[in-house]
């Protein structure tokens, strides 16, 4: 899928009288957002990609550009900005890749696949999965409270917004329709670590009670929102996803 380019000039001002012109360093970031839109048909992909995104309320919108390249001082064999884990969770099979941009086209090389044996980690996988199709459901119950209102087509000047560099997490599976976005460079988890006893429960009554199934009326919308706010503390089951896939990129060696 060809995405589109644009191209940032980076320099050292250099005080200098009658100097000659100074050739500028050019860097190329990709608008990434086509590529990670599209829902996967199964298992759980994750990438972990460099660049800048836009924030919105100080969280990362999809409006995310990749660089072209690492920086010099970090260039070498094995890095990349542009770096993707697929697991088949049918048996657990981990596919590691490397990207590269040619010609404004992301292309992955696929490098390693082995078995994920430890029964710790593949629960921690299923927890992941669990919780990620939990917030898609909160996302989209908070978008329907609002009147259907999109909060990346809404007029918002994006070139106003805070821009942010860093290296992010982006994370499909088969269950979630919007693609969850994580700032894992910056993040630091507390202290201490808090579980969600409950997971089982409520991943279950969103399964049994389809949200996209349903038609959009206030009262299905009032239904999820009483069930959310009696069996939910949503920055605290934040904190825990979080820190869960934190966890999980160290695991995997996503790094």
């Amino acid at each position: 899928m060809r995405i589109k380019k644009i191209i940032l000039y980076f320099f050292a001002l250099q005080i200098m009288m009658f100097s000659e012109p100074v050739k500028l360093r050019k860097r190329v970031y990709y608008l990434y957002y086509p590529t990670f839109k599209q829902k996967i048909n199964s298992g759980m992909e994750i990438q972990k990609v460099r660049g800048y995104c836009i924030l919105l309320d100080m969280k990362c919108t999809e409006v995310l550009y990749v660089a072209e390249e690492m920086d010099d001082w970090k260039q070498g064999p094995g890095e990349s900005t542009l770096k993707k884990i697929e697991i088949d969770l049918s048996n657990f099979k981990k596919t590691f890749f490397i990207g590269e941009f040619r010609n404004d086209y992301p292309y992955f090389k696929n490098l390693k696949q082995e078995i994920l044996k430890e029964n710790k980690l593949r629960k921690k996988i299923e927890r992941i999965k669990k919780m990620l199709f939990i917030n898609d459901i909160m996302l989209e119950t908070e978008m329907e409270k609002s009147s259907y209102r999109d909060y990346y087509t809404m007029g918002i000047d994006y070139e106003e917004l805070t821009k942010k560099i860093s290296d992010y997490i982006i994370i499909r599976t088969d269950e979630i329709s919007n693609p969850y976005i994580m700032d894992i460079k910056n993040y630091k988890p507390d202290e201490e670590k808090i579980e969600l006893k409950n997971l089982n429960q409520i991943y279950q009554y969103f399964k049994n009670n389809p949200y996209r199934n349903l038609e959009y009326t206030s009262e299905k919308v009032d239904e999820y929102e009483k069930f959310i706010e009696k069996n939910i503390n949503i920055n605290e089951f934040e904190n825990i996803l979080q820190r869960e896939i934190f966890e999980l990129i160290k695991e995997l060696n996503l790094e």
